[in-house]
């Protein structure tokens, strides 16, 4: 569970308390998440589009299909923030400079930004806040993409179990 708690200090200043999902629980669903999000990988999201030509699935779940990853995709290039560093970032960019920048092969540059995207705990809290929306965000479109595609094998008598 995610919980939040902004509040003052005696002095005035911004103090935020955070509940986020354990390190390891992250990590885990992270590396799983992974493997839907790079693109040389065989299970890569938008793979799925692939499906059209493929296999003869309904036009209910191409359509359904096609919602989910364009309602994804719009989320993850949607603008986030002005970069501490140099441009504006997308919710997709922002993902990565987190994923690649502290949790999964890490990356020099992408290092370098999540550092400037964390040097500060009220800083820190915000981005993690944002990071785990993105994360709920790609973990509902797969979920959704797994649900109905079950449901379209059931229909045409497939079994994945």
């Amino acid at each position: 569970m995610i919980t939040e708690n902004y509040y003052r200090d005696e002095n005035g200043n911004l103090q935020i308390e955070a509940n986020y999902p354990s390190d390891e629980q992250k990590k885990a669903l992270l590396l799983t998440l992974r493997m839907f999000w790079q693109k040389k990988d065989r299970v890569y999201y938008r793979k799925f589009l692939d499906f059209y030509r493929e296999i003869p699935f309904s036009t209910k779940w191409k359509s359904e299909v096609w919602n989910i990853i364009f309602i994804l995709d719009i989320q993850l290039d949607s603008w986030y923030v002005e970069s501490p560093i140099d441009k504006r970032l997308t919710h997709k960019e922002f993902f990565e400079i987190f994923l690649y920048g502290d949790e999964a092969h890490l990356d020099k540059d992408k290092r370098e930004r999540y550092i400037e995207f964390t040097k500060d705990n009220i800083l820190k809290t915000l981005n993690e806040s944002t990071f785990h929306k993105v994360i709920l965000d790609i973990s509902s479109a797969i979920i959704s993409l797994g649900n109905i595609s079950n449901r379209e094998l059931l229909k045409l008598n497939i079994s994945i179990d």
